[in-house]
C-alpha cells in the first residue's frame, strides 16, 4: 500500500497543479469544500480525507465505496445548486488537536489540485483563521458603512 506521503510526492512531480481550498468551521464541526476542487478531481459520487502520517498534510481522494471513511457529494454541488459541505466531528477534532487550533474559531487552508492524479493536497501548517459573521450582523455592518459613506 502506497503512503499519503508517497501519494503527495508522486501527485507533485508529476502533474499540473491548481490552487484551491478548503475550510474548517471548527464549532459548528463543519467543512467546506471548494467545489472547483471536488470538479478537478472528476467529480466523484464520494470522497475520502487522509491525513498525512506527519500531520502537514490533508489528501482529499475519490472514493468508490460507502463506508465509514467516505462523504456522499450531492449532484447538486456540481451544477451550482448546492455547497459541499460535511459535518465530521471527528476529523475536525483529529485536525485540531494535531495543529493545536481552537475549536471555537474557523480556518482556511490553501491547497493544490492534481487532476491527472485525481487528488488535492491541502497544507494543513498553513492555515489561516477566518472571521465567520452571521448574516444578520454581517448585513447590519454594510448597511452602517453604507451610511457612513453617504453622510
Amino acid at each position: 500500500m502506497i503512503s499519503v506521503e508517497q501519494s503527495v510526492g508522486n501527485a507533485k512531480r508529476k502533474s499540473k497543479m491548481n490552487e484551491t481550498y478548503i475550510s474548517f468551521y471548527l464549532r459548528y464541526n463543519r467543512i467546506h469544500v471548494f467545489t472547483n476542487a471536488l470538479r478537478e478531481i472528476g467529480e466523484p459520487s464520494r470522497i475520502c480525507f487522509m491525513i498525512g502520517e506527519n500531520g502537514h498534510s490533508l489528501l482529499m481522494v475519490p472514493y468508490k465505496k460507502r463506508d465509514f471513511r467516505s462523504h456522499y457529494v450531492p449532484r447538486d454541488v456540481y451544477n451550482g445548486c448546492d455547497s459541499m459541505e460535511i459535518n465530521s466531528m471527528k476529523l475536525c477534532r483529529i485536525i485540531a488537536f494535531i495543529h493545536n487550533w481552537d475549536v471555537r474559531q474557523s480556518y482556511r487552508v490553501p491547497g493544490r489540485i492534481f487532476p491527472d492524479e485525481q487528488v488535492a493536497i491541502f497544507n494543513l501548517d498553513s492555515a489561516a483563521t477566518i472571521t465567520v459573521m452571521n448574516n444578520y450582523r454581517s448585513r447590519m455592518l454594510l448597511s452602517d458603512q453604507v451610511t457612513d459613506d453617504k453622510g
